[in-house]
């Protein structure tokens, strides 16, 4: 056996509470897992009782070699004891495996109930991603005979005046990132419901009052800091009074923006032009590599300096994109998932996201655990 360290240990024998061990590649993580779940067999547990999910099916089958080297010694070692035996030779269907094969196991065991054909099976990438492409045409051409504004919104602001791959292409990463979140359709729905809020806080409450604002408030802080920082430098390299007085008219820049920007965001845009000065002659290089970083550094405040129409006009058209983005994705999510069907095959995302159907169901109160979920939790 080998000799763990105190940490090690910890990890091996807790077992009252939840757990998160971050180690670098070949710490041993895989034989403190191993040794983890021996510690418990070897107090009665059953090796079907747990399931060991990795990221690879490598890790999950070197996590196996080492729990059946483990079990066969022990079985060895008390040759009465039946249980170690059967537990070797069912190692190979332990539910030590990768996320994936977890799913797609009930999902098959399952397949009646979500209405599957007999014997789906993960589709070739290239074939899933063929089939998503595709239905993104499909969905866009339906739009586009049906003269709907979605299609025109989206094409506006995705596609390029000589074809629309532009679009094609921000919406099928759209929805292959979207699918990272349970109950995806229903997340991209609060998404846009959000918007509306923060849409009612611009109108209430000003624009600092949004979380958008609230962010730029921190940006410009932090610019404003960078900009004090090329202060003290300009201050203590000038070399005659003409550059200091410089660097005080700028540092008066710097006081008038930050005044503005703690009282609301229609000072702070009155306050952020830059105005045209001329820097002071025969300045050492230190001077003047702080001036142009001081002058860039306040201009870029620009980039969040807008009037109250503008504002308002950019976030009602985020909101029009977003309903359009959001009717564009329901639609492919259906027309991809019924080109699959068609074809008998699932992609790796749909084994995921058919186990959490299984595990969870919706009620007016939220989402509640299945019979399934509760007995194989």
């Amino acid at each position: 056996m080998p000799e763990f360290t105190k940490d090690q240990l910890l990890c091996i024998e807790t077992s009252t509470k939840d757990m998160l061990v971050s180690a670098g590649a070949g710490s041993g993580k895989t034989t403190v897992l191993a040794e983890r779940i021996m510690r418990r067999i070897e107090k009665g547990a059953d090796i079907k009782d747990f399931l060991v999910v990795t990221f690879t099916n490598t890790a999950a089958a070197d996590l196996k070699a080492k729990l059946s080297d483990r079990l066969e010694k022990l079985s060895q070692a008390s040759p009465e004891s039946k249980a170690y035996r059967r537990m070797l030779y069912s190692i190979d269907s332990a539910d030590i495996c990768t996320i994936d094969s977890f799913c797609l196991q009930y999902v098959k065991q399952n397949a009646a109930v979500l209405e599957l054909t007999d014997g789906c099976s993960v589709g070739d990438e290239a074939l899933c991603a063929a089939l998503l492409t595709a239905a993104a045409d499909g969905v866009l051409t339906e739009l586009c005979e049906g003269d709907e504004p979605t299609a025109d919104l989206l094409l506006d602001n995705f596609a390029s005046h000589k074809n629309d791959d532009g679009l094609i292409s921000a919406v099928t990463v759209l929805y292959k990132k979207l699918r990272a979140y349970p109950f995806y359709i229903e997340w991209l729905d609060s998404v846009i419901k959000a918007h509306e809020e923060e849409l009612c806080t611009l109108k209430e409450k000003g624009f600092f009052a949004c979380k958008a604002g609230k962010q730029i408030k921190e940006s410009v802080k932090a610019r404003l800091d960078t900009a004090r920082e090329c202060l003290l430098v300009l201050q203590a390299s000038a070399l005659n009074d003409k550059q200091g007085l410089f660097a005080d008219r700028l540092e008066e820049i710097t006081d008038s923006i930050a005044a503005g920007l703690s009282a609301g965001y229609k000072e702070f845009c009155a306050a952020s032009p830059f105005p045209r000065l001329t820097r002071p002659g025969n300045c050492c290089d230190e001077y003047i590599k702080a001036f142009e970083k001081f002058k860039a550094t306040i201009k870029s405040l620009s980039l969040y300096v807008r009037t109250d129409e503008q504002l308002m006009e950019e976030y009602v058209l985020e909101g029009e994109v977003l309903k359009a983005l959001y009717t564009f994705t329901a639609r492919l999510d259906k027309a991809y998932t019924a080109a699959k069907r068609e074809r008998g095959i699932l992609d790796f995302a749909d084994a995921e996201h058919l186990m959490l159907g299984l595990l969870l169901t919706s009620t007016e109160d939220g989402y509640i655990k299945t019979g399934l979920c509760k007995s194989i939790s």
